[in-house]
């Protein structure tokens, strides 16, 4: 599923034309959404949520290996 108004801009940016006043189009939002939910599945825990993650190697006796 691909906007077909997905073009190059002046700058070498891609951009949806066919949104109203800078928006961009449904097709656009959710394919936006999709990529954006994804990086968050594969990012990993210490990106997510830092303070779980130092407390679950602490807990697991694995609290020498965070930095200090």
């Amino acid at each position: 599923m691909t906007c077909p108004n997905y073009v190059l801009d002046e700058d070498g940016d891609y951009v949806c034309e066919c949104g109203d006043e800078g928006r961009i189009c449904e097709v656009c939002a959710f394919e936006e959404a999709a990529f954006w939910a994804n990086a968050w599945r594969i990012s990993p825990l210490s990106e997510r949520d830092p303070e779980q993650y130092e407390q679950d190697m602490r807990d697991a006796g694995r609290g020498h290996l965070l930095p200090p």
